[in-house]
């Protein structure tokens, strides 16, 4: 999406179009993916930008607000993977393997070194 001419100190105010977009025509709990790097905590010329981000993230229509390569975090981004189904767009959690560990140990006999 286009931010505004002016990307603001904190953040930006959209050009009417996508305010339109966000603030009149968006479902509640729209999902809005940002395919790019992570958010820079200054300032910088090229995007993303986070007064841009800021704006994105305060939609008055709730939702969530995803950066692909923030996902799940910063330091390990993985693939983000959104399900559509007839309701809405939910992003899949990822599976975390249970780990099992059996082992074995002869139980003790009754009276077994107890033996004097």
């Amino acid at each position: 999406l286009s931010r505004g001419p002016e990307k603001g100190k904190e953040k930006t105010e959209p050009v009417e179009a996508v305010r339109w977009l966000m603030e009149e025509q968006d479902q509640l709990g729209a999902t809005l993916v940002s395919t790019s790097d992570p958010i820079p905590t200054g300032d910088t010329d090229q995007p993303p930008h986070r007064q841009a981000a800021n704006y994105y993230r305060d939609n008055p229509q709730g939702g969530t607000f995803v950066v692909t390569m923030e996902h799940p975090k910063v330091s390990a981004p993985e693939p983000l993977v959104i399900t559509i189904d007839h309701r809405k767009a939910t992003i899949r959690k990822r599976a975390i393997a249970a780990s099992v560990a059996v082992t074995s140990v002869a139980a003790p006999r009754a009276g077994a070194g107890a033996r004097r």
